[in-house]
């Protein structure tokens, strides 16, 4: 056999190669055909760093399928004597507060259709002003890197609902989420060089800020946002860009922490435990895990840390303060000074 083919003519030779190569070539062809690779998770340890994950998330608007809208029932309101409006105000009313520096024009735009053109990042339940926040972005922003600045020409919108409530509380759906009944606005960010310089000192790299009613028009002026970079500036930081809670990205729940004994955790807007019970002469301490500040406030201005525990974003291993109760007796606190309850410490002997 060996001494047939090396007696063959170069002609045959070649011609032999090229047939035998057609025959890879085209079987080559047909495995290529009939394999189909395995997609890879964004979270995969294994996945290129370069890996996008706006690709498998779903549209803006599924978040109403995921959380569907329930109208409350309509409350009858009460019936109240017709009040002067030309009375005096029984209270003086706060001065109007100073303009932080913010562009004079609107340089965002409302981005239109945005509910089917957007990806759905994450869904979270605000608890400290009872409301729901769904958080999208365009091809850009969505294909954000955990780590990484976002890309220029990033477009994220924040829609905030108000929530059905029952004697104050949200309600929660089978899932233990918090139920939307109407949207309130429309919160815009949007990255594109040269943006920011209006704001000055506030500046947050190159995102402006808007803030527009559902139908698009303004719910601030541009000239108010400047409130808009001071908050994302201070609590957010360079470190993640400006932005908020991409921790839940892409479409994460929020994890509730364990905290260690004698001890609160702060953490999405609410306290862990929400009721501490303690023996007298222990000392309490409240750690800030959240991506927002905290002033601890009590009550009966019996305790209080003055100042506001900084985000994790600016002490990454959590702002803490630390309080030592000598007396039995119950104790509420404020998260923030002036809002609702927060939490309560319960001191037994």
């Amino acid at each position: 056999m060996f001494k047939f083919l090396f007696d063959m003519t170069a002609r045959q030779r070649i011609v032999r190669s090229g047939l035998v190569f057609s025959v890879m070539m085209l079987t080559l062809s047909f495995v290529s055909l009939a394999w189909e690779p395995k997609s890879v998770s964004a979270d995969s340890p294994t996945a290129p760093a370069t890996m996008s994950a706006q690709g498998n998330l779903p549209a803006c608007s599924t978040a109403l399928t995921m959380r569907p809208l329930q109208t409350p029932q309509p409350v009858t309101p009460t019936v109240t004597a017709t009040t002067d409006p030309n009375a005096p105000s029984p209270t003086p009313r706060p001065p109007t507060p100073t303009l932080l520096p913010a562009p004079s024009v609107d340089n965002v735009g409302f981005p239109k259709n945005y509910p089917a053109n957007f990806k759905l990042m994450y869904i979270f339940d605000r608890a400290d002003n009872k409301s729901l926040r769904v958080i999208c972005g365009n091809d850009a922003a969505a294909s954000w890197q955990p780590g990484q600045p976002f890309a220029e020409g990033s477009i994220m919108t924040m829609d905030v609902y108000r929530t059905v409530q029952q004697g104050g509380k949200p309600v929660l759906d089978a899932n233990g989420h918090f139920i939307p009944s109407a949207l309130n606005g429309v919160f815009v960010m949007r990255k594109e060089p040269g943006f920011g310089a209006d704001y000055k000192e506030l500046r947050n790299g190159d995102w402006e800020y808007a803030a527009y009613r559902p139908d698009g028009s303004f719910l601030d002026q541009p000239q108010q946002t400047g409130a808009c970079a001071a908050c994302h500036l201070a609590q957010a930081s360079a470190s993640v860009d400006y932005t908020f809670r991409m921790n839940l990205f892409p479409l994460k729940d929020v994890v509730k922490p364990v905290p260690p004994d004698n001890t609160v955790i702060i953490t999405a807007y609410t306290f862990y435990p929400q009721t501490l019970t303690v023996k007298a002469g222990t000392t309490v301490t409240w750690i800030n895990k959240d991506e927002a500040e905290f002033t601890i406030t009590a009550k009966d201005g019996s305790f209080g840390s003055k100042t506001a525990l900084k985000s994790i974003d600016v002490k990454p291993a959590g702002d803490s303060y630390s309080f030592t109760f000598d007396k039995p007796g119950t104790y509420d606190y404020y998260g923030n000074a002036g809002k609702t309850v927060a939490g309560t410490i319960q001191v037994t002997q």
